[in-house]
C-alpha cells in the first residue's frame, strides 16, 4: 500500500468525530483488472474505498469507476468525494466513466455533484433486469 496523503478530519467537513486522522492508500490491485484507492481509520481499518479499471492504453486515460464504498457511519461525510477526488489526483484521467441503477437516486446525485453528466440510460441491462444509467466526465 502506498500512502497518497493523509485527510485530517476538519479537512472532511469536521464531521467525522471518532476519528483523528484518515489516510488515503492505494492498495496494490488484487485481480488484473480491479485497482482500489482506501480510506483507513486511525487503527488502520477501512472504511471506504474506491474501485476502479483502467481501460485501454495507459495513455489513453479512461477509467471506470466500478464502485465507491463508504461504511455507513461515514457516509454523508464527504468520505466518498475525497476518494473520487483523490482517484482524480492520482490517476489524471481524461475521461471518468461509470454504471450505476436507475433507481439509485443517491448515487446517481453525488455523481452529478462530483460533474458527472448522464450519457444514456441501458434498458434491462444488468442480470436483475434494472435498468443502468451511464455517467462520464471529461478532464
Amino acid at each position: 500500500m502506498d500512502e497518497v496523503f493523509r485527510i485530517s478530519a476538519d479537512e472532511i467537513k469536521e464531521k467525522i468525530r471518532n476519528e483523528k486522522k484518515i489516510r488515503i492508500v492505494k492498495v496494490e490491485p488484487d485481480c488484473l483488472i480491479l485497482n482500489k484507492i482506501e480510506a483507513l481509520n486511525s487503527n488502520d481499518e477501512v472504511i471506504g474505498k474506491v474501485n476502479y479499471i483502467k481501460h485501454g492504453k495507459p495513455f489513453d486515460g479512461l477509467i471506470e469507476i466500478y464502485n465507491i464504498e463508504v461504511d455507513i457511519e461515514f457516509q454523508g461525510k464527504s468520505l466518498a468525494r475525497a476518494l473520487f477526488d483523490n482517484l482524480v489526483k492520482l490517476e489524471k484521467p481524461r475521461k471518468l466513466f461509470l454504471l450505476t441503477h436507475v433507481i439509485n437516486i443517491r448515487a446517481r446525485k453525488f455523481y452529478e455533484k462530483m460533474g458527472m453528466k448522464q450519457e444514456a440510460i441501458l434498458k434491462e441491462h444488468w442480470h436483475s433486469k434494472k435498468d443502468e444509467v451511464v455517467y462520464s466526465r471529461f478532464f
